[in-house]
């Protein structure tokens, strides 16, 4: 429900997607503790597009006479904002459908393989700067202040700006509800369930302990009308009738069906590999594409926005002892429960309680922030590029952050080649062994013997520069009458570099002629 309000739809939406698509990857996914369903970043980028084209919508309020959860709009009190709820509806509907499209189409033509160009720390950066986008979207919620999400590039900022305009309208129950909602969910996660979780089977569920307790407290103590605080609202039940989606939406929907598809299939992949890892399966990249493109294209025609593997509903699972896809049945079972007979006991449920279970659940995802130091250490490169994908989905936007983080990876490996170090090798101690000069004083030259170790592939784009830095180490050093070029670490190289692999040595052997 929580996420489904970080789409910008009604909470009752974010139990649909918990529903319908896992039935569809139970029957296609090849991932044995996957659950499919909300996640934070598809959510908050589903929420995105809908902000953005509900914002530039110029459908009629006459256009749409029934609200997506089926109330009569006929009357004039509550028109706008129901059409625009129908709205905002369509936009998700339609994404739901174009982005199942091309991942099954991806899928269909074995293009998995396009996991492979986002690399580790892109996707860190991505989760993690998407993280701070959702945290900055639940803090209205949380101080109970009303206005719409702003649309286009700069969110982040953006949001901060009108916030801290609206802070003299906060409504005290919103934020007193939304500390002791963290306050608890903290205290029970990190000293009870974290300290104890060799001796506690399953977790206690607190999240859902605390969604029971407030909605209690906001029903019998009437808070929502003393103190016009923020609630859910009516949630219908039972099962929603299938509708087709608007297919005139999806021409205007390409762009951003493909960054959620993309995005989606490189957190479900991340997420799938470590469970994989851990207990000793493969998965198959592109029979995933088609399982999430089937979940994503069933799932559309039943109110539902993308999914993407649910990485809180997929740990708790696991960690319960499932091993098999009818753990993620059993879930749905108890969704399904909740739509047909539980959903109307929450009317009365707080959105700042739901607001605050998004940002509690954000704090594994902006801990990978000290990635950046990690990767200092090892290799300061893809820090570079961990910064460029973070700074860029956190100044700009996620579908701009993926861009710059996938640019900035391919920009990296060609200077890394471009930039390629030329070692000098020489004999360790009195040994047969041959290591890199400056690696150790024991490692000496041979005596009128230059050997070099170019430590790249070779080719057009950097054998200007294989050619200067050898030159220079000839020129560098003793009297050379042999020079021995490694080519071990040349694991490709073009007709440009072999032509100047065959000049560049005559030209040093002639420099070193010279010099004699």
């Amino acid at each position: 429900m929580a996420y489904g309000m970080l789409a910008n739809l009604h909470p009752v939406y974010g139990l649909y997607v918990s529903f319908f698509p896992g039935l569809i990857y139970v029957l296609l996914g090849t991932s044995r503790h996957i659950s499919v369903g909300t996640f934070a970043v598809v959510s908050l980028m589903v929420g995105a597009v809908v902000n953005e084209h509900v914002q530039h919508s110029s459908v009629h309020p006459t256009d749409s006479p029934l609200s997506p959860l089926g109330l009569n709009m006929t009357n004039s009190t509550g028109m706008e904002e129901e059409v625009e709820a129908a709205e905002k509806l369509s936009v998700a509907t339609a994404l739901a459908l174009l982005t199942g499209l091309i991942q099954l189409v991806m899928g269909i033509l074995h293009l998995g393989v396009v996991n492979s160009y986002l690399s580790d720390a892109v996707v860190t950066a991505l989760n993690t700067g998407s993280a701070v986008h959702v945290l900055t979207s639940q803090l209205k919620h949380m101080v109970g202040v009303r206005f719409k999400d702003p649309a286009g590039n700069f969110k982040v900022a953006k949001t901060l700006i009108v916030l801290f305009g609206h802070m003299s309208e906060t409504n005290v129950a919103s934020l007193v509800t939304a500390c002791a909602c963290v306050f608890v969910c903290i205290l029970v996660k990190d000293q009870i369930n974290e300290r104890f979780k060799k001796q506690l089977r399953v977790p206690i569920p607190i999240e859902i302990i605390t969604v029971v307790v407030a909605t209690i407290v906001f029903h019998y103590g009437r808070l929502h009308h003393i103190y016009d605080a923020a609630i859910v609202g009516p949630i219908p039940t039972g099962l929603p009738a299938p509708r087709v989606p608007d297919l005139w939406r999806m021409a205007s929907l390409v762009d951003d069906a493909l960054a959620i598809s993309i995005v989606s299939f490189a957190i479900n992949m991340s997420i799938g590999r470590v469970y994989a890892k851990k207990h000793g399966y493969t998965i198959e990249p592109s029979q995933e594409l088609v399982a999430y493109g089937c979940g994503n294209v069933f799932s559309s025609f039943f109110l539902c926005f993308p999914s993407s593997g649910a990485l809180g509903r997929s740990s708790l699972l696991e960690g319960s002892g499932g091993k098999t896809q009818v753990t993620t049945l059993a879930s749905s079972v108890l969704v399904l429960v909740v739509l047909l007979a539980l959903g109307g006991l929450f009317e009365d449920l707080p959105t700042a309680v739901l607001a605050s279970i998004v940002v509690v659940n954000l704090r594994g995802m902006l801990a990978q922030m000290v990635e950046v130091k990690r990767l200092w250490r090892i290799n300061r490169w893809e820090m570079s590029t961990w910064l460029a994908t973070f700074l860029g989905v956190v100044l700009i936007d996620v579908p701009v952050g993926l861009v710059v983080g996938v640019v900035a990876s391919f920009l990296s490996i060609v200077v890394q080649t471009q930039l390629a170090d030329l070692a000098v090798l020489g004999r360790l101690g009195d040994t047969d062994i041959f290591r890199r000069k400056d690696v150790s004083a024991l490692v000496h030259e041979l005596p009128a013997t230059k050997i070099v170790r170019f430590e790249s592939m070779l080719y057009f784009a950097n054998s200007e520069h294989f050619r200067s830095q050898l030159e220079e180490a000839v020129r560098g050093g003793c009297r050379v009458q042999h020079l021995v070029i490694d080519c071990s670490a040349m694991s490709y190289m073009d007709s440009v570099g072999a032509e100047a692999l065959h000049r560049v040595g005559g030209s040093c052997m002639l420099m070193a002629s010279a010099r004699r």
